[in-house]
C-alpha cells in the first residue's frame, strides 16, 4: 500500500534544489527558543539551520539563553500575535490569533463576579433594611398595644372608683339622714346643745360607719354644736369653711367639699355635708361628715395596676377632693384649666393623655362623672411607667438587630473580600492561560515545521536512490509525516488548543493527497462531506493516518491507466459514534489490500490505528470499494483530559 507524497513532482528536482526548496519554505526552523511561562520550567525547541554554503548537509546548532530570537512573539492590544525578525522584517510564519473566546469567557465570569458582588451587597442591604423595617413595625405595633392596654386599665380603674365613690356617698347620705332626724327629734339645733347624749350618738354613728371618720353639727353661724370627737372646744367656729359657705350662700342640698385639714382631728379629710333647715325654712345649721382618703390608697394596693397609678376625686369646679398619696401641699389645688374641665367638660366619660398639673408627670387619664353628685373620678398612670417594659423590649430588639446587622455586614465584607480575591486569582489565571496558549501555538508551529523539515530531508534522500520500491516507501513515509504535520498546522491556524475539527482538517488533508496524486488531471472527482466533529490531538493523529492510507490507496489502485471516477469521503457523528466513510467507484482491486490477510505496512498501520482508537473498520467491494471506520465519540470532559 502506498501513501501520498508531500509534493507532487518533487522527484524531478535535484537533491540540492529540493533542499533549497525545503529551506526556503521553512526559513524559520533553525533556532532554539527558550521561554519560561508563568513560572514553568524552560522549554527548548530545537530545529535545523539552513544548509551550509556549497553543501546540502543540514547544520544543527543549539542556542541556550540567547537574548534575542529570530522569531519573537509579540502580543498586540488587538490580541494578535505578530512574528517579526530583527530589523523590522516580517517573519514568513503566519500570524497567530490568541484564543479570545476563552479569555472572553473568563472576562465574562469576572463581570459576573462583579455582578455577584453587587447582588450580594444589595441582598445584604435588603435584608438589613427588612430587619430594620420589620423590627420598627413590630415595635410600633407593640408601642400602640402597650398604650391601648394602659388606657383600658385606667378605664377599668375609673369605673371601679366610680362605683366605690357612689357607695361612700350613699352611705354618708344615710348617716346624715339619721343625724337630721335626731336633731329634729331633739327640738332643733339650739336644743341639741343641751342634749348630754348628742356627742355619744354621733360617735356611735361614726363607729358604725367605716367611711365617716368624724361627724359634726354646726349652727347657722358656723359654731360647733355637737361632734363625734371630744377634741375641740364647744362653740368653735367653722364659718370660714368652704363647705359651710356653700350651704349658707347657695342653699344646695348636698355638697362634696375639697380636701382640707380637719380642725377637730388635724387629719387630711374631705367632707360631705347637708343643710339643717328650721321651721321658718331658713338655714338653721349644717351637718357634715369628714372622711380620710386612705381608702383610695387601699384600692390601688389591692389592684394590679402599674406603678405610679393615681386615683382622684374632683369637684365639678376642678377642686381636688381626694387623691392617693394626698399631702398637705396638695389640699385645695384646682385644675379647672385642663382638658378634663375645659375641652371634655360635657362628656360623662373618656380617656386622654396630658401632663398632670399636680406632679408635672405625663399621664394617661380616664375619667367618669357621677350623675347624683357633682364630682368627677379619675384614674391615671404615668406614661413612663406604662412604656418601661416597651423600652426594655426596644433595647433588646435594638441589641439583637445590631448583632444581626453586624453579622450581615461582616459576612458581606467577607464575601466581597473573597470575591476580590477570586477576581485577582482569575486575573492571574487569565494571564497564565494567555501564556499557555501562546506556548501551545508556538509548539504546534514548531512541530509542524520540524515535520516538514523531516519530510524535505526524506525527499532529498529519496532522490539519491533509483530503486522504485525503496522510493515508493520513502514517499509513503513523507505522506504519513505530512498528515501529522497538517494536524499541527490545523491546530495552529484554528487556535483550537488540543482539539482538531475534522470539518476543517479532513478536506485540507484530502485536498493535499489529491493534489499529490494529480487527481484533477487524471479526471478523478473528489467530494468531501464532513460535519463539525472535534477530536483530541491523540485521537486525531491516528484518524488522519488511516484516512491518508485509504485515500492514497484509492488514487493508486482504483483508477489504473486513464480510468476516471469519483472518490467520496464523509465524516459524521451518529449519537455516541463517529463514522468516516471513504468510497470510490474504481475497479475495486484494492479490497484485498485492506483485509487482515494483507501483510503490507499500510494495512498493518490501519489495523493498529483502528485498535488504538477502539474502533471498527469494514471494507465492502460492490462497484468499487467502501472503507467504513467507526470509532466512539468522546465527551468534552474526555477531550479536556486527553494528554
Amino acid at each position: 500500500m502506498s501513501t501520498v507524497r508531500a509534493e507532487a513532482g518533487a522527484g524531478a528536482k535535484s537533491p540540492a534544489t529540493a533542499a533549497a526548496d525545503a529551506t526556503s519554505r521553512q526559513s524559520d526552523v533553525s533556532f532554539v527558543r527558550q521561554r519560561t511561562i508563568a513560572g514553568s520550567s524552560p522549554i527548548t525547541i530545537r530545529g535545523s539551520s539552513g544548509p551550509r554554503s556549497g553543501g546540502s548537509r543540514a547544520r544543527r546548532r543549539t542556542i541556550r539563553g540567547a537574548p534575542r530570537s529570530k522569531c519573537p512573539i509579540e502580543l498586540s492590544s488587538r490580541k494578535r500575535l505578530h512574528r517579526q525578525q530583527p530589523g523590522g522584517r516580517e517573519c514568513p510564519c503566519p500570524p497567530v490569533t490568541v484564543r479570545e473566546h476563552g479569555f472572553r469567557d473568563m472576562q465574562a465570569r469576572s463581570g459576573m463576579l462583579g455582578d455577584v458582588r453587587i447582588v450580594v451587597s444589595g441582598t445584604a442591604a435588603f435584608f438589613a433594611l427588612a430587619i430594620l423595617l420589620t423590627g420598627g413595625l413590630f415595635l410600633a405595633l407593640d408601642h400602640r398595644a402597650t398604650i391601648e392596654r394602659a388606657e383600658a386599665a385606667t378605664r377599668d380603674m375609673a369605673r371601679v372608683l366610680e362605683e366605690y365613690a357612689k357607695r361612700v356617698f350613699e352611705i354618708n347620705d344615710l348617716v346624715l339622714a339619721d343625724v337630721l332626724a335626731y336633731v329634729q327629734e331633739r327640738g332643733g339645733v339650739g336644743a341639741l346643745r343641751q342634749a348630754p347624749d348628742a356627742g355619744a350618738f354621733l360617735a356611735g354613728l361614726a363607729q358604725r360607719t367605716a367611711d365617716a371618720d368624724h361627724i359634726l353639727v354646726v349652727d347657722a353661724e358656723g359654731r360647733r354644736v355637737a361632734s363625734s370627737s371630744e377634741r375641740g372646744a364647744s362653740g368653735f367656729s367653722f364659718g370660714d369653711r368652704g363647705w359651710f359657705k356653700v350651704h349658707r350662700e347657695s342653699g344646695i342640698d348636698r355638697h362634696v367639699g375639697e380636701a382640707i385639714v380637719d380642725r377637730t382631728t388635724g387629719d387630711l379629710v374631705y367632707t360631705y355635708s347637708r343643710p339643717i333647715v328650721g321651721d321658718d325654712e331658713r338655714l338653721a345649721g349644717v351637718v357634715q361628715t369628714a372622711m380620710r382618703p386612705g381608702f383610695l390608697d387601699e384600692l390601688v394596693a389591692s389592684s394590679d395596676v402599674g406603678q405610679g397609678t393615681v386615683l382622684a376625686i374632683w369637684s365639678s369646679s376642678g377642686t381636688l377632693v381626694a387623691r392617693t398619696g394626698l399631702s398637705t401641699g396638695q389640699a385645695g389645688q384646682r385644675i379647672e384649666d385642663t382638658i378634663l374641665f375645659r375641652d371634655m367638660a360635657q362628656e360623662l366619660a373618656g380617656t386622654y393623655r396630658a401632663v398632670s398639673p399636680i406632679d408635672d408627670i405625663e399621664r394617661i387619664v380616664s375619667f367618669r362623672r357621677l350623675e347624683r353628685w357633682p364630682v368627677v373620678v379619675t384614674a391615671s398612670t404615668p406614661v413612663a411607667s406604662v412604656l418601661a417594659p416597651w423600652y426594655r423590649h426596644l433595647a433588646w430588639t435594638a441589641g439583637i438587630c445590631a448583632i444581626v446587622l453586624v453579622a450581615i455586614g461582616s459576612l458581606t465584607m467577607l464575601g466581597i473580600r473573597a470575591g476580590r480575591a477570586e477576581a485577582a486569582a482569575r486575573a492571574g489565571l487569565e494571564a497564565a492561560l494567555r501564556d499557555k496558549h501562546v506556548l501551545l501555538q508556538e509548539i504546534h508551529h514548531r512541530v509542524k515545521n520540524n515535520l516538514q523539515v523531516t519530510t524535505s530531508l526524506i525527499r532529498m534522500q529519496e532522490q539519491r536512490f533509483t530503486e522504485p520500491a525503496f522510493k515508493a516507501a520513502l514517499r509513503e513515509t513523507q505522506d504519513r509525516l505530512h498528515s501529522v504535520a497538517l494536524i499541527h498546522e490545523t491546530l495552529y491556524r484554528a487556535d483550537a488548543g488540543a482539539e482538531v475539527d475534522l470539518a476543517d482538517y479532513v478536506p485540507r488533508l484530502i485536498g493535499d493527497v489529491a493534489d499529490a496524486y494529480g487527481a484533477a488531471s487524471r479526471g478523478i472527482a473528489v467530494a468531501v462531506r464532513a460535519e463539525p466533529v472535534k477530536l483530541a490531538l491523540a485521537r486525531a493523529v491516528p484518524v488522519g493516518l488511516v484516512v491518508t492510507e485509504v485515500v492514497s490507496n484509492a488514487f493508486k489502485h482504483a483508477f489504473p491507466g486513464a480510468r476516471v471516477g469519483h472518490v467520496t469521503i464523509s465524516v459524521r457523528r451518529d449519537g455516541d459514534t463517529i463514522e468516516i466513510v471513504v468510497r470510490d467507484d474504481g475497479c475495486g482491486a484494492t479490497a484485498a489490500t485492506v483485509t487482515p490477510k494483507h501483510s503490507g505496512l499500510g494495512t498493518k498501520l490501519i489495523r493498529a490505528f483502528v485498535e488504538q482508537l477502539d474502533g471498527r473498520s469494514v471494507v465492502t467491494c460492490d462497484g468499487g470499494m467502501e472503507f467504513r471506520l467507526t470509532i466512539p465519540a468522546e465527551t468534552r470532559a474526555e477531550a479536556r483530559d486527553e494528554p
